[in-house]
């Protein structure tokens, strides 16, 4: 069980936005993190909040860029970490990357000391990026990151190769620019080794300090 310091004992919430590249190892992180803290800490990913298009068909979806803030309801991300830091519980989407739709599937998260908030683009809106206390910017080698997403979308996301490498080049190498490489520079935390024990535990005792959890 958390034990956290405050007023009267009162739950403090602190929020933490981790960015990057894709493939860079975001959900990994912040999975990693979600169960150093344990019970403290819920993990919202960006991902689970593309937009329900379920009439969408395979051509549409081939000239679709899923790599725009537009394709996302932010503002439904937006008013769950509100709420999270408000102590209340959210139901988060879920979303099937093969059918581009919502399914049944939501998941129920409710308030926790730690919420961990991971995708490419959150630092790109201002509504959201203005609700992180800390922001970890996640750096790897171009290469590596580029076959580790096309491994993940076909492997993981119903895309065959050659429309994950169309996917790469149409879209995704050009968000990245737009999106994701500006603000590297005002992260807070850049983690250059996203994979490895000791940087995790050094973001993680960090968090743990400024969320005032006694480990």
């Amino acid at each position: 069980m958390c034990s956290v310091k405050g007023s009267n004992n009162a739950r403090t919430t602190t929020v933490v936005g981790i960015a990057g590249g894709s493939g860079s190892g975001k959900t990994t992180f912040a999975e990693r993190l979600r169960v150093w803290f344990g019970s403290c800490a819920v993990v919202l990913s960006h991902d689970d909040y593309y937009k329900h298009k379920p009439e969408m068909t395979q051509e549409e979806a081939l000239a679709y860029d899923f790599d725009s803030p537009d394709a996302l309801d932010t503002e439904l991300l937006v008013q769950h970490v509100r709420a999270l830091k408000n102590g209340e519980a959210v139901d988060v989407p879920a979303y099937d990357f093969a059918s581009h739709a919502r399914t049944q599937a939501a998941r129920h998260v409710g308030p926790a000391s730690v919420v961990l908030v991971e995708g490419l683009l959150i630092l790109a809106v201002p509504e959201l990026a203005g609700l992180f206390d800390l922001t970890v910017f996640l750096d790897a080698d171009s290469d590596v990151r580029v076959l580790r997403r096309i491994r993940r979308d076909c492997n993981e996301r119903g895309a065959d190769l050659e429309r994950a490498i169309a996917m790469y080049l149409a879209t995704t190498k050009q968000a990245e620019a737009a999106y994701v490489e500006p603000f590297k520079s005002s992260a807070d935390l850049v983690v250059h080794d996203a994979l490895g024990d000791r940087a995790l535990e050094a973001v993680a005792w960090g968090i743990a300090g400024m969320a005032g959890l006694a480990q």
